[in-house]
């Protein structure tokens, strides 16, 4: 996994790229936890991300649950075809966080 940070304002845009697993899990939920402390809006671009097991879409929607929790904006954009494959595979697909399957979902 390859992260890239951008901040613009109050919203900060996390990249991930290549395959994402549990061998990633500290440092993707480290980087969510940094990037919530530092912005009120958290925008996860996953165009670059070839695929996602269990470990790293399961950190994503605790992403989003924090982001209520702390009253912050929390969203993906761009969901690139191999991670939504996986989270069809996991019956996801039709949840509110990657329902759009590519368009931005905001929460």
């Amino acid at each position: 996994m390859q992260t890239r940070t951008e901040q613009v304002g109050d919203e900060l845009v996390l990249s991930l790229e290549g395959e994402i697993g549990i061998a990633d899990a500290v440092r993707l939920r480290e980087e969510l936890v940094g990037a919530f402390d530092r912005a009120g809006q958290v925008t996860v671009d996953l165009a670059g991300a070839q695929d996602m097991d269990t470990a790293a879409i399961q950190l994503l929607c605790s992403a989003e649950h924090t982001a209520r929790k702390r009253k912050k904006t929390f969203s993906l954009r761009r969901i690139s075809e191999g991670v939504m494959h996986s989270v069809g595979l996991l019956g996801l697909g039709e949840g509110a966080l990657f329902a759009s399957g590519g368009e931005e979902v905001r929460s």
